[in-house]
């Protein structure tokens, strides 16, 4: 994250988005990692997560067993936590996820960020069979970033050149039809999809070539006459109709495609698939898209002395590897400016030395002006957290409801009994009811054993 306005205390947060339809292939450990170092269609190594703050993925066919299911719904979803735990040693953790049978989102954040996001909701939009099953559609994560509401939408839409009627109707369905339920105070009771300041869509929208058969479309993709194919991509068609299209799509925008199509591939090779005859054989195709709106109350102003817009394009790939599926991931970076005016630390933790399983008293400073209530939370957390829920222990804040007139210090106790059995590096996390988002965040600091604290490196860091 970089400040560019210290003015305005706008800031540039960097998102990276990812959509990838696995074909209902098994995924490893090894599978992700190559999927984030490796982009562009001769492989070349990258490294996006040094720089994003924002990390989004969307699959498609990500089907489960039936116990994987039962788990997803009662515990932890087996493919979320894949991705968590090559993005959580990175610095992130696990904001949001939504599934839908085979479609699955999940918002990962840098841990600093918790304290401009809040008003975190899920939705999710069935298409297939007519809109009674979850093999195709829309799952959607949202939240207030600074000033700015986004939402991340990742849909699978229907196959086959010959159903672009079907899957227009499909993606104006899912931005007419989603609906969030915002508790926050400081947002509207509901909220349209549409009605987002930054929308992203993307996944496997499924638009083909008109009119383009297998051996034409390899030549020319051979050739890297990608231009030319495009101008035969139904997604781009539809959005020229403007008005008179039916999908809503013409109000998004895409980076330039400047890499071969996504699908269909033979698994394990990044030859494409000849397989079938006539009609049957599957001509190459930019399936898997990202696309993006930005919502026209923040399209620059006039009289804006320094105008910049809210989203900005930057790194539209495919990436050759791995080779699992028939499609090959795509991923895209987008820098978007908020107005984080307000977002600063409203507690400021003061810490101790704390003791393995021993009393530990909790100290914190609250900023004047500042609304506190008895619902508000502080959390000890590992400083490797996975998510907001990953704690290991959570009090109700023993204080009054109200604001705060003057900056004032409070504390409480935690007993031994709920403290850290083992010795580790930790953080202290404030969340608040009346802003729904964290207002406080420790640096990262140890609990150890007390006789080990001379004999140990132990030291506070910043996290």
């Amino acid at each position: 994250m970089a400040t560019s306005d210290s003015t305005s205390e706008r800031a540039e947060f960097r998102v990276h988005v990812v959509s990838w339809n696995i074909a209902s292939s098994p995924l490893t450990l090894n599978d992700v990692l190559t999927l984030f170092e490796f982009a562009g269609a001769d492989s070349q190594p990258s490294d996006p997560l040094s720089s994003a703050d924002i990390v989004v993925v969307g699959l498609q066919e990500a089907y489960q067993s039936v116990p994987e299911a039962i788990s997803a719904v009662i515990g932890s979803d087996d493919t979320v936590e894949l991705f968590g735990r090559c993005l959580v040693p990175k610095g992130y953790v696990r904001l949001s996820s939504c599934r839908m049978l085979g479609v699955v989102v999940m918002a990962f954040v840098r841990r600093q960020l918790l304290l401009y996001i809040r008003d975190t909701e899920v939705c999710a939009t069935r298409t297939g069979l007519g809109g009674w099953l979850g093999i195709k559609g829309g799952a959607s994560v949202r939240f207030t970033l600074g000033d700015l509401s986004v939402c991340f939408t990742n849909c699978h839409l229907s196959p086959h050149p010959e159903d672009n009627a079907r899957r227009t109707g499909e993606i104006r369905h899912i931005l007419q039809s989603q609906t969030f339920e915002i508790n926050s105070r400081l947002q509207p009771a509901a909220m349209l999809m549409m009605d987002h300041d930054v929308l992203v869509v993307f996944g496997d929208l499924n638009f083909r070539l008109e009119d383009r058969g297998f051996d034409e479309v390899v030549e020319l993709a051979g050739k890297k006459k990608y231009e030319g194919l495009l101008l035969c991509d139904q997604l781009r068609l539809e959005q020229l109709k403007g008005d008179r299209g039916t999908s809503g799509l013409d109000y998004f925008m895409e980076m330039p495609i400047t890499f071969p199509p996504t699908y269909k591939y033979t698994p394990g090779t990044d030859q494409f698939s000849s397989l079938g005859k006539g009609p049957a054989q599957r001509a190459p195709a930019w399936c898997d898209r990202i696309l993006w709106n930005v919502h026209e109350r923040q399209y620059p102003k006039i009289n804006d002395p320094n105008p910049q817009p809210v989203v900005k394009p930057e790194g539209y790939t495919i990436h050759m590897e791995p080779r699992v599926s028939d499609h090959k991931a795509v991923s895209g970076g987008l820098r978007i400016l908020a107005d984080v005016r307000g977002f600063s630390p409203k507690v400021v933790f003061l810490l101790q030395t704390w003791w393995v399983s021993e009393d530990a008293l909790i100290v914190f400073d609250v900023a004047e002006g500042t609304v506190i209530s008895y619902w508000d939370w502080i959390g000890l957390y590992r400083a490797n957290f996975t998510s907001e829920k990953d704690y290991a222990h959570r009090s109700l804040t023993p204080v009054a409801r109200g604001t705060s007139a003057k900056s004032h210090c409070s504390c409480f106790k935690i007993s031994g009994a709920e403290m850290p059995s083992q010795p580790g590096y930790y953080v202290l996390i404030y969340k608040s009811v009346e802003y729904g988002r964290v207002i406080g965040m420790s640096p990262v600091f140890p609990i150890v054993h007390r006789e080990s604290l001379v004999s140990e490196d132990w030291e506070i860091v910043e996290s």
